[in-house]
């Protein structure tokens, strides 16, 4: 019943701060990822020791998915900067 309490606590505090599409889409895997990659422990045993260790963990698992996600994933300001600079002339 905590866990659920802690989770809805979460999700209420997301949505009021306003998710982006961006947002919902990187908390949506990092969610997934970190119940789905530790409960695969066959899967899991298949990997380096280094990798295992990492990902054995829901926390780890989302949290380490959630980061790189949103590296990889540009943000929508961004997108619009590049848009709108123009070409520089040699």
């Amino acid at each position: 019943m905590l866990f659920g309490l802690v989770a809805v606590s979460g999700l209420r505090l997301m949505v009021s701060g306003g998710l982006s599409q961006r947002d919902a889409l990187i908390a949506a895997i990092a969610l997934g990822i970190g119940i789905g990659v530790p409960s695969q422990a066959e899967w899991l045993k298949t990997l380096p020791t280094v990798v295992q260790t990492f990902l054995e963990s829901g926390v780890s698992a989302g949290g380490l998915a959630a980061l790189l996600l949103n590296l990889l994933i540009p943000a929508e300001d961004q997108k619009k900067k590049i848009k709108k600079e123009p070409a520089e002339v040699l």
